[in-house]
């Protein structure tokens, strides 16, 4: 135990920790399993292309909800401009063959300065190929 030399502190440190030592007595723990969830994301949109719009995306690493076959896609749609993107969805696809996308639900509005996350699926059919789409 750490202590504190001002008498105030000392008192505060100590009730503190009886009162912990008391949750301690009741707490049950599970053991989990560490899991790696990525934090880079790559470029999907630059935002001059997208005409202030810009997208990032990134594998999470988890379970597809979508399907068993499919890779789990999350997408970070920004808003750079000072005026609402409206209407944005996945338009055409240029899939190669067996190649499927469950899209993500169309964003009525994204207001300026603002960005939303969605996620997609895809099943890349076992191939290395890219799935290219508009936004």
């Amino acid at each position: 135990m750490q202590r504190f030399y001002t008498s105030t502190e000392e008192t505060i440190t100590d009730v503190m920790c009886a009162h912990f030592s008391v949750d301690l007595g009741t707490l049950s723990l599970q053991v989990t399993t560490q899991v790696f969830v990525p934090t880079k994301t790559h470029e999907m949109l630059h935002r001059m292309t997208g005409k202030g719009l810009s997208a990032h995306y990134q594998f999470s690493r988890q379970p597809c909800i979508f399907g068993d076959r499919m890779v789990s896609v999350q997408v970070t749609l920004m808003n750079t401009t000072d005026q609402k993107i409206d209407n944005i969805h996945i338009g055409e696809k240029k899939l190669p063959p067996g190649m499927r996308i469950h899209e993500f639900n169309p964003i009525e509005c994204l207001e300026p300065q603002r960005s939303v996350t969605v996620s997609m699926g895809i099943d890349f059919c076992d191939s290395t190929q890219t799935a290219s789409f508009q936004l």
